[in-house]
């Protein structure tokens, strides 16, 4: 492997930082109104206009869908978002458990272009599957069941 490229490759960690799992699990959720805008770290800092988009049923609990998308910028920004970085996904939030219960992120990660001329696409993913105590899986990790 080429110099560049090991230094592209150490720029993006893998696995996900617990920074980025947490801003997708409760910085997702509903804002108030039918719009909305916020920045999260999803490898760069990046603002993301946000609206609803009906409800849906995940892991048995009712949930507030919302649509994600890097916000439109305008032309003399001076921290421009490269197209080829843009996200768009959606969430799904259960407002019962005040977190997100899916989220699904797809977009591109760009590194200093001026030095390495590298972009990567990037997708987040977070789903759950079951939730509340699990007896045999604490007892598999060598907790005491409650």
């Amino acid at each position: 492997m080429h110099d560049r490229e090991e230094l592209a490759a150490d720029l993006f960690h893998d696995p996900t930082s617990p920074r980025v799992w947490l801003e997708l699990i409760f910085r997702t959720g509903p804002g108030k109104g039918k719009e909305w805008k916020r920045t999260l770290h999803l490898g760069n800092d990046e603002e993301l206009d946000m609206r609803t988009d009906g409800f849906e049923q995940v892991s048995g609990d009712n949930c507030a869908r919302v649509k994600l998308d890097t916000a439109d910028q305008p032309k003399n920004a001076v921290n421009k978002i490269p197209r080829e970085a843009f996200k768009s996904g959606k969430s799904s939030f259960s407002t019962a458990a005040g977190c997100a219960f899916k989220v699904d992120i797809k977009g591109g990660i760009i590194a200093e272009k001026s030095v390495l001329n590298v972009a990567s696409q990037a997708r987040w993913e977070v789903s759950c599957l079951k939730h509340g105590f699990d007896p045999d899986v604490a007892k598999a990790a060598g907790q005491p069941a409650k």
